[in-house]
């Protein structure tokens, strides 16, 4: 009988390569698909406003100060609790920065108790604000 023949070689240098490629390959769409993730749906960058929320419940008026930059509040929904503010208006139709559009409201907010308030953008109906706000005196 003849001896069996032992054969060290292993894989081949270039299917070395492809496998090696090929992994790169695929490990790069993983971590590209992974990242993207942390983007918005239509892959521009999420606006965002800059301010602070109030609820005065004796006046039941919700009241929203600009920190920075300008607001034409025309483009935004105010949502309270995942309802639009019914019969609510503004005092202005922009606010910029250290100014305050005040919001009332048909209903009442009852004192001390928490409201989620957020600002939708209309044209891209995306929340650009979000804030829980506990109702003042």
């Amino acid at each position: 009988m003849k001896a069996m023949k032992k054969n060290d070689m292993g894989v081949s240098p270039v299917i070395a390569v492809i496998l090696m490629v090929a992994i790169t390959v695929v490990l790069a769409g993983v971590v590209f698909l992974w990242a993207q993730s942390f983007t918005n749906e239509a892959g521009g960058t999420v606006r965002s406003l800059n301010v602070k929320g109030s609820i005065d419940a004796g006046n039941s008026e919700l009241q929203l100060e600009v920190i920075s930059g300008t607001i034409t509040w025309a483009d935004y929904k105010i949502l309270v609790d995942g309802s639009e503010v019914s019969g609510a208006s503004v005092n202005e139709t922009s606010s910029s920065a250290g100014e305050t559009a005040h919001y009332y409201s048909h209903g009442s907010f009852s004192v001390a108790q928490s409201y989620n308030v957020k600002i939708v953008d209309i044209a891209e109906n995306k929340v650009v604000w979000e804030d829980d706000i506990i109702a003042s005196a």
